[in-house]
């Protein structure tokens, strides 16, 4: 009977185990325009395959929910203000008194929530991949 509770104990610990180890805690959202929504600081730049680390980034660019993106410069202190929008590919308009002059085309993965990849869509580019992380 000792054997049969040892068993049991063992199976149920076990169980108890796997379902922690796979609770996320990212959450689950799939809709690109809400996924993007945050501050994202770029951590490599090149073309793929190859791609360059980032060792202290320059800036980072921040996607609010109203469609304004925010790049901001660390040197300076100073924030750069632009439109997006995201359909099949992710659009940033630059904003020149209040109008958009051009806008820039990517393709756009997210491998994870954290992670964010943009290839150069429609541009020529020295290089066309870049990678952002969140920061907070």
């Amino acid at each position: 009977m000792k054997l049969f509770f040892l068993k049991l104990t063992s199976i149920i610990l076990l169980l108890i185990i796997i379902v922690a180890g796979c609770e996320k805690d990212e959450p689950l959202e799939t809709d690109p325009a809400k996924i993007i929504l945050g501050k994202w600081e770029m951590i490599k730049i090149g073309n793929y395959p190859k791609m360059e680390s980032i060792i202290n980034p320059s800036g980072f660019k921040e996607y609010l929910p109203d469609s304004i993106l925010k790049i901001y410069e660390y040197k300076s202190g100073n924030y750069t203000i632009r439109k997006y929008w995201i359909d099949s590919i992710l659009h940033e308009g630059v904003l020149s008194q209040g109008e958009i002059d051009f806008t820039m085309t990517y393709t756009f993965y997210f491998p994870d929530y954290n992670t964010l990849e943009i290839e150069s869509y429609n541009m020529p580019s020295i290089f066309n991949n870049e990678v952002y992380k969140r920061i907070k």
